[in-house]
């Protein structure tokens, strides 16, 4: 993945909804992230820089339908 790679440009963030919760002993966090896009054309994929980060969960919905994504 290119360096300064950033998210689509057929791809526009609508809304974010953070929750963080910090372990200020171990200096890590838990946290979730809910984020409403729009998407201006039809695309197979959706990149997001998650680098450090150990996701554990992921869930894509549309139209009322949930789609569980990859994690690579």
């Amino acid at each position: 993945m290119p360096e300064n790679q950033r998210l689509s440009p057929y791809i526009i963030p609508r809304h974010y909804n953070l929750l963080f919760e910090p372990d200020l002993q171990k200096f890590t966090f838990k946290g979730s992230a809910e984020i409403r896009i729009s998407l201006l054309k039809p695309t197979n994929e959706i990149i997001l820089h998650s680098l450090g980060l150990k996701i554990k969960k992921a869930m894509l919905s549309f139209k009322e339908k949930i789609l569980a994504p990859n994690i690579n």
